[in-house]
């Protein structure tokens, strides 16, 4: 039998099925005026979110907690831990549903618009076939 240290390191997968992996947040199903994203704290990502809108949620908002996080030790960012390895943190953050909505709508416009631009460039170029959105 192989040791521990022998055995090839296993890939984790957000769907694990022995809940490795998951980082459950607690406390948010009843905000239907948000939507709630986790973010690592690196490389300036929690600051470019915050500059479209998206704010850091806090422990004084009331039970809200996330993952590993202990509202004594993180102060009032609900916070947890990312990476064990490198100490890198989850944020947790949050932007208005409708900020939200727009965002989702702009992207499906530039994927309409790039899908179409496939469908014109094959028909103009007289390829065999058919191309059929489903």
């Amino acid at each position: 039998m192989k040791s521990k240290a022998d055995r090839p390191k296993r890939r984790v997968t957000l769907e694990d099925s022995m809940g490795h992996g998951k980082l459950t947040v607690n406390g948010i199903e009843n905000d239907k005026d948000h939507y709630y994203h986790v973010v690592n704290d690196k490389n300036n990502r929690v600051w470019e979110l915050q500059q479209r809108g998206y704010e850091i949620v806090t422990n004084t908002e009331g039970g809200i907690f996330m993952g590993d996080s202990n509202p004594s030790e993180v102060g009032n960012v609900v916070q947890a831990t990312a990476d064990r390895s490198t100490g890198d943190k989850a944020v947790l953050m949050r932007i208005p549903r409708e900020f939200k909505q727009e965002d989702d709508a702009y992207r499906q416009k530039q994927l309409d618009k790039g899908e179409e631009a496939i469908f014109r460039t094959l028909k103009d170029e007289g390829q065999y076939g058919e191309i059929k959105k489903t």
